[in-house]
């Protein structure tokens, strides 16, 4: 009969034993001596961890090499800033933006696509509504993009890189086309459209100061609020596999988008277009090099081999628990 063995508490198998290809081995089950252990196998320092390690290859796992969470904090604050530069020093001209808006709500109302008056007027008739989108357009748009990031960061590593990537990309060439094709919103370019923010002095929409008072205003087209908002649903769908009620993350940017017409900020045509974006930066960060690996981890997780034994139970010589008969 075979000397039993237990599994040190520090995650290391003695040489020599054996588990099935694929399994996940608690801390303090008992291995026999004389056998081999595969490679793919990951030892857990208990039970808790099963639902956090999978089966990685060396590829995956040096792909899930982050950097220093502060190094990470200090571009990202560096980014905010600069989004923050252009939507200041990029003033475009006036005339230019404001003929723009008009052939783009043309082309809606040709196309019976132009919800927008009929939405601004449901909002600006209402104070509840005025003040209630208001401050979910000036707020949210802001907490829950970064709040959303920092979590994926902490508790969703695997997905982190490409998600970030996405929200990045999707930033970057928005104040891009903002510098540009600058083009105005319906509150300054569609006469019947009322700017709701500014009748209820929204978060001092009414009469802005400090850089508010300098933000370019004929930054609408790709609409960023929708973006973002779309980046936030995506990467919930994303990171939460498992979840059945993941796909209500969309019900977010679809609300985003029926503020940002309400208010009077933008077309429908500039919700299309800030959602669409946002379709292209994931598609372009999935050809990035371990992009398919580290998508694929979260599927792998809970593919574990059967009968694992628990902690103090003798395994047989082939792997599986010992027949205590």
């Amino acid at each position: 009969m075979p000397s039993n063995r237990t599994v040190p508490r520090n995650g290391s198998l003695p040489s020599g034993s054996t588990v099935p290809s694929g399994s996940i081995v608690p801390s303090g089950s008992i291995v026999p001596s004389g056998s081999t252990l595969p490679s793919e196998v990951t030892v857990s320092s208990g039970p808790a961890d099963l639902g956090r390690t999978g089966l990685r290859s060396p590829a995956t796992r040096s792909a899930t090499v982050l950097p220093p969470w502060w190094v990470e904090f200090l571009v990202l604050a560096l980014g905010y800033v600069l989004y923050q530069g252009v939507q200041i020093l990029v003033t475009g001209s006036k005339h230019s933006a404001v003929e723009r808006a008009k052939d783009v709500w043309d082309a809606e109302r040709a196309l019976h696509l132009d919800p927008e008056l009929w939405l601004n007027h449901i909002v600006a008739g209402s104070h509840l509504l005025v003040v209630v989108s208001g401050f979910y357009y000036g707020i949210l748009h802001f907490a829950i993009t970064p709040m959303v990031l920092i979590w994926l960061r902490a508790r969703r590593q695997n997905n982190y890189a490409r998600l970030r990537n996405t929200l990045v990309i999707t930033s970057v060439v928005a104040l891009v086309v903002y510098w540009l094709l600058p083009l105005a919103p319906p509150r300054l370019s569609v006469p019947e459209v009322i700017d709701t923010l500014k009748a209820g002095d929204i978060l001092s929409a009414a009469n802005p100061y400090g850089p508010a008072r300098l933000a370019d205003q004929y930054a609408a087209m790709p609409s960023l609020h929708v973006a973002w908002a779309a980046w936030v649903a995506l990467a919930l769908v994303v990171a939460l596999p498992r979840t059945r009620l993941r796909y209500l993350a969309w019900l977010y940017p679809v609300g985003t988008v029926v503020v940002v017409l309400g208010t009077g900020n933008h077309f429908l045509a500039d919700a299309v277009a800030g959602a669409l974006l946002v379709w292209a930066a994931w598609v372009v960060t999935g050809w990035f090099p371990g992009s398919a690996a580290l998508q694929a981890v979260p599927e792998q997780r809970d593919e574990l081999a059967p009968a694992l034994p628990g902690p103090g139970e003798p395994w047989s010589r082939s792997g599986g628990p010992a027949d205590s008969r």
